[in-house]
């Protein structure tokens, strides 16, 4: 329990500080002292930490409302041991000495973390002085708080950023595209055993009957008679090579290519945009018909002929 001496000096601090219209927070936010620890010295309750932290604690305070941190300190001592004084035991404001005497030594128990800060400043704006913390461990760090919660907020805000920017704003992949408008000459060569006739014998179609073919789409309709063969490409990919039945009817289309090699022509109708195309070829021939947007190409198949053996002589 706090003895009278003590509870003067407490009270004499309290009378200081209400008389210059200083509040406990303020200090608290100055000096960066818990707020429990203030009304700890002015209730004049000096146990409730160690020696070391009190005068530290007393000498921040006497600063920060413009005492003589030395003159505290020593009223304070004094007041320990008892002793009363008569005369007020705290009323001498700072004065700047032009003495040349030698400046109160800092307070230092722990070299790295323990220093008395030095703060003339009134308190008369908002702007609170940051200044040295004496002991972190048990001073109110609500400034650093904040700026740790400021830096998680940005960093969290930054990673979510980038989850997105990889996630969705990644570059797809581009595939090569082949050409879809290029004869299948390699696929054609390897069905056919036999030669193609070059000479592009081109259809014959009677005036009057000529195919219009939209540069859009094409569309080629089969109807087979009896079984024959077929090989149908839709811009060079092959999407049909078996025999059909007869009486089968097929319908194919195609952007740009549509080729068709018959077995059998005669026994196939072909229409292309649903106008007939004649003279596809007779029973048993094998013919090819190409389909493009500038008109139809036909090209027959010769069968290779079976070379005769020379006779032996006897």
């Amino acid at each position: 329990m706090a003895s009278e001496a003590q509870q003067k000096f407490a009270d004499e601090l309290r009378f200081q500080r209400e008389s210059k219209n200083i509040t406990l927070q303020q200090i608290a936010g100055k000096t960066r002292i818990d707020l429990k620890f203030l009304q700890a010295i002015e209730d004049a309750n000096f146990d409730i930490l160690p020696e070391i932290y009190i005068r530290a604690f007393i000498k921040e305070y006497s600063q920060t409302i413009d005492l003589n941190p030395k003159e505290v300190i020593k009223k304070y001592d004094e007041a320990k041991s008892g002793k009363v004084d008569e005369k007020p035991v705290i009323g001498e404001e700072i004065v700047n000495s032009q003495t040349g005497n030698e400046e109160e030594p800092k307070l230092t128990v722990f070299p790295e973390s323990v220093t008395a800060t030095e703060s003339t400043k009134k308190f008369g704006t908002n702007e609170i002085e940051t200044g040295n913390s004496i002991f972190p461990n048990l001073l109110l760090n609500k400034g650093i708080k904040i700026n740790y919660l400021i830096g998680a907020g940005i960093l969290i805000v930054a990673l979510v950023i980038l989850y997105f920017v990889f996630l969705y704003g990644s570059p797809g992949i581009v595939q090569e595209k082949s050409p879809q408008n290029k004869p299948d000459n390699t696929s054609e060569r390897f069905e056919i055993t036999g030669q193609i006739n070059t000479s592009d014998q081109s259809v014959s179609i009677p005036p009057g009957k000529q195919t219009v073919i939209s540069a859009d789409s094409l569309y080629i309709t089969l109807q087979t008679t009896e079984r024959v063969w077929i090989k149908v490409t839709s811009d060079g990919k092959v999407l049909r090579q078996q025999i059909e039945d007869a009486d089968s009817k097929l319908r194919y289309s195609a952007g740009k290519n549509l080729t068709l090699t018959v077995g059998n022509a005669g026994r196939v109708k072909v229409f292309v945009n649903n106008k007939a195309v004649e003279n596809i070829g007779q029973p048993g021939e094998i013919r090819t018909l190409i389909v493009t947007p500038e008109g139809i190409k036909l090209y027959t198949i010769q069968p290779p002929k079976n070379e005769k053996k020379p006779a032996t002589q006897n």
